[in-house]
């Protein structure tokens, strides 16, 4: 497949601008050979594997990857902000005089600590706390931890309404005394009254036990309409 040539002159462009082959590739959905080949069709000298010294250097951006990661965002995050794999990323930190951290970041602000305990407590998920402050899941568990925010349960937010599980459905007492002289005046199988109501047997069964009402044997119904005794 022809590759248009304005994709590859920004292939060039940010190769020359200090990307890998695979970061190129990354970036234009090529693999890294393919990059390889399109710029050295086009004349393009191929550095060094390992040749980082020798790039042309982005000092703004340098200065800014700097102080995203000394702010206490991960090298993931700090990818994903700027573009670049999390190798370059450990690559330009290095050539700054910067050392990865130790299993344990440095604690977040704590004005950035409470904006992040007002978005969570306004209802936003983990997740989406961490991709708004550039931070993982685990540091943002440690900071609300610090603070002694509680933890939702996976999946639940503040103020929506879920549906009620099968089990959670509720009844009324007189709505259930009504099923339960449905299932007894009119002899009718347990299972069928549930569907009327829009649950399973098991779930009715465990309802009316819990209220007191007494339920025939399993497979009585059924026994008895074949005529088995």
């Amino acid at each position: 497949m022809t590759v248009p040539a304005e994709t590859v002159q920004a292939m060039r462009a940010m190769y020359e601008d200090g990307a890998t082959l695979a970061e190129v590739g990354v970036a234009f959905d090529r693999s890294g050979h393919t990059v390889r080949y399109l710029l050295n069709s086009r004349g393009v000298v191929i550095r060094k594997r390992g040749s980082y010294g020798k790039m042309k250097r982005d000092t703004a951006r340098d200065a800014e990857i700097a102080a995203m990661y000394e702010g206490g965002a991960t090298m993931q995050a700090v990818a994903t902000a700027h573009g670049i794999s999390v190798e370059r990323v450990r690559q330009l930190l290095l050539r700054n005089g910067i050392k990865g951290r130790d299993r344990w970041p440095i604690p977040v602000a704590d004005d950035k600590a409470k904006a992040m305990q007002l978005m969570y407590e306004a209802g936003a998920t983990l997740g989406e706390v961490s991709d708004e402050h550039g931070l993982s899941k685990s540091v943002v568990k440690r900071t609300f931890s610090r603070l002694g925010v509680v933890i939702r349960k996976s999946g639940r937010r503040v103020g929506h309404t879920y549906p009620p599980k099968r089990g959670d459905i509720i009844v009324s007492p007189d709505e259930l005394s009504r099923m339960h002289r449905r299932y007894v005046e009119a002899d009718l199988p347990l299972a069928q009254v549930a569907s009327e109501n829009g649950m399973c047997a098991m779930t009715l069964r465990r309802k009316f036990l819990q209220a007191g009402y007494r339920t025939r044997a399993v497979g009585k119904h059924t026994r008895k309409r074949k005529g088995v005794a």
